[in-house]
């Protein structure tokens, strides 16, 4: 097994701090969320909170009872890569390893959830006659979502609680400690959420290491100087301030936006160049679509498989791809989805391979005994069903042929064959309402054979208009169309032909994946695969891809036996959902030992027992997706790196 790459914030000791010797004025309250292990940037908020007089609460109250779980966590993956690297057995100190990892999950399950944090937080706050003047957070940011060792929200959820307070929102300073948290995109929409908000601080990169001095000089900083950064009221006066008064600002990928006095807004982040103070405007974003195309067009390569994605994820393309469209991202809603960038979808191809690993971790079991189902597919009921829809296929498109050659050279005798065809059915149709025992039902039909829906059909009458509905609807359908043919007869005759064409293409494209089927079959080739970690492991993204294809292509078989068919609707779906749509936990990009439950989770037994029915189980060309949402993991501090 591979060395355990389990990433935690640096446990240090939390030191209590000595009593504030600063009156506290208790109607002023700074909230920190500490979702990951964030007591050093705890201690930095305390004593800023102690020099501005104001009151800080932290959620969850009990976060130093985490510290012995990650402690614990942290000793056991020392010693397990130290025995690894040793090439010794080290069976018994994984064990230990997700033993420690077990516990600390128990824990996490059996306390108040960070929402249920927040929201006690904000009711005590408002109980107290107070009013929510900064609010800080810290923790892995997945694009508005935090999670860490402590549990996870995103900002949707927290602007519905922040909504129900609107009466205590006076936040005037918003700092989110992770990483990507600074871009414009994240800007705007956390401006939502706090509209009095004048100063909003993140990063426009990856975060410091929660142990790195110059993110709690950054967040010291912020929070003591918020007021004198506010009163410069052009770029050259910030940026001479920030140089003498917040050096961090130029040590990290520190970003912020800037409500100065005189209502001017400002914003400091990367844009290509270097990073200056500039106007907060987003007509900026015009000129960002050729380099918001060039983005697109660079990943194409790793969408489709051309390319597979890479093992490093701290550099390369994908990751410059990655910072690029965090730091656009704002703009897809001014230049439109054609010309925008699916951010969500550059995240999970840049962590493929913890995608992947978490993916057939979660699923493991099913995907087993999927891969059990799918390899007793019998190939000669799916060679004969390919054949009988051949022959299918052929007989719809000679039948088309036939009418339209047959319209071109003797239009009155094809008239006259369709008059017959009408005919018939009429005194079949004649023959059945004058029957006696449809006598009953005959008031549901109108004299030109549609049916009357003002009458309400008992259950004895149902029975006898299914026996006759078919014989109605075949008549009225072609009376309809002889009519058209008849009085239209040249109209009729191009759309026969372009009906035609449609068809063969449609057949040809349809039947492309079944003739690639019947090759692998005689050269008895493995139909298809279930993804288990051993098959993707050995596998191209490419090969996953073509996979789902071909697993889309058998679905569409007549021959293929139900218990393959539904196993395959399972892969099918669960595949797309995670491997091509991403529809995963934030945590799923590193796999840490345990693979947190998707927010949309589908078993095989759902669809096996017909509990549950895939989305699509027919041929489809999957395409990018977006992150279902979730949290988890105990990477932490403040974004470590992501």
């Amino acid at each position: 097994m591979k060395h355990i790459i389990y990433c935690l914030a640096l446990s240090l000791p939390f030191v209590v701090e000595a009593s504030c010797n600063k009156k506290i004025d208790d109607s002023k309250v700074m909230l920190f969320v500490d979702t990951n292990n964030s007591e050093l940037e705890i201690k930095t908020s305390e004593k800023a909170a102690c020099e501005r007089g104001e009151k800080l609460v932290i959620v969850p109250k009990n976060y130093q009872e985490y510290s012995k779980y990650t402690s614990a966590i942290n000793e056991n993956q020392k010693k397990f890569n130290r025995c690894s690297k040793a090439g010794k057995d080290c069976s018994s100190l994984e064990q230990d390893y997700y033993a420690s990892v077990d516990k600390l999950e128990k824990f996490k399950m059996a306390q108040p959830s960070i929402e249920e944090g927040i929201k006690e937080a904000l009711s005590q706050i408002k109980e107290k006659k107070g009013k929510l003047q900064n609010f800080t957070i810290s923790g892995h940011d997945g694009g508005g979502s935090f999670g860490g060792n402590k549990g996870g929200f995103d900002r949707f959820q927290l602007a519905e609680m922040i909504g129900e307070y609107q009466d205590i929102n006076e936040v005037s300073s918003v700092l989110l400690l992770g990483c990507y948290t600074g871009v414009q995109n994240e800007i705007y929409a956390w401006k939502k959420i706090f509209p009095k908000a004048r100063l909003i601080a993140g990063y426009d990169g990856s975060a410091p290491l929660a142990d790195r001095p110059q993110g709690h000089e950054y967040l010291s900083d912020i929070l003591l100087k918020e007021k004198d950064l506010l009163k410069n009221a052009d770029e050259k006066k910030l940026l001479s301030y920030t140089k003498s008064n917040i050096k961090s600002l130029n040590q990290l990928h520190a970003a912020m936006y800037l409500d100065c006095d005189e209502n001017n807004e400002f914003y400091y982040g990367a844009d290509g160049g270097s990073k200056k103070f500039r106007p907060f405007d987003m007509k900026e974003c015009e000129k960002k679509k050729p380099e918001m195309e060039a983005i697109v067009k660079a990943m194409a390569k790793y969408e489709s498989g051309e390319m597979d994605p890479p093992s490093n994820t701290a550099t390369g393309e994908i990751r410059q791809l990655y910072i690029q469209s965090r730091r656009l991202e704002h703009c897809n809603a001014i230049i439109g989805p054609e010309n925008g960038v699916n951010t969500n979808n550059v995240f999970n191809l840049l962590f493929y391979e913890g995608v992947k690993e978490s993916f057939a971790s979660y699923y493991k079991d099913d995907l087993q005994k999927a891969e059990s189902i799918i390899s007793e597919l019998d190939l000669a009921a799916i060679e004969k069903g390919m054949e009988d829809y051949q022959k299918q296929q052929d007989q719809i498109i000679k039948t088309l042929s036939d009418k339209v050659q047959l319209m071109e050279k003797d239009p009155e005798g094809y008239l006259a064959q369709e008059k017959e065809k009408l005919d018939k059915l009429a005194a079949e149709k004649d023959k059945l309402l004058s029957d006696p025992e449809f006598a009953s039902v005959a008031r549901f039909f109108t004299e030109d054979g549609l049916f009357n829906y003002n009458f309400q059909p008992t259950p004895e009458e149902i029975d006898k208009l299914q026996k006759l509905m078919p014989i109605i609807t075949g008549y009225s359908f072609t009376k309809q169309n002889y009519e058209i043919e008849k009085n239209h007869f040249s109209e009729a005759l191009t759309e026969k032909k372009r009906i035609l064409e449609a068809t063969k293409t449609y057949h040809e494209a349809y039947t492309a994946p079944l003739i690639e089927v019947k090759k692998r079959i005689a050269n008895k080739e493995k139909l298809v695969w279930s993804p288990t970690f051993e098959n993707l492991n050995r596998k191209s993204r490419k090969e996953t891809l073509d996979n789902i294809h071909q697993m889309n292509a058998l679905m569409a078989l007549p021959g293929l036996p139900q218990k393959q068919r539904k196993a395959m609707q399972w892969l099918s779906q669960v595949s797309t959902n995670h491997l091509v749509h991403f529809q995963n936990p934030f945590s799923w990009h590193e796999f840490t030992g345990k693979a947190e439950q998707p927010m949309f989770s589908i078993g095989l037994n759902q669809v096996m027992e017909g509990t549950f029915m895939p989305y699509s189980s027919g041929y489809s060309t999957p395409l990018p997706g977006m992150i279902g949402g979730g949290f988890g993991g105990t990477v932490g501090g403040m974004g470590n790196g992501y």
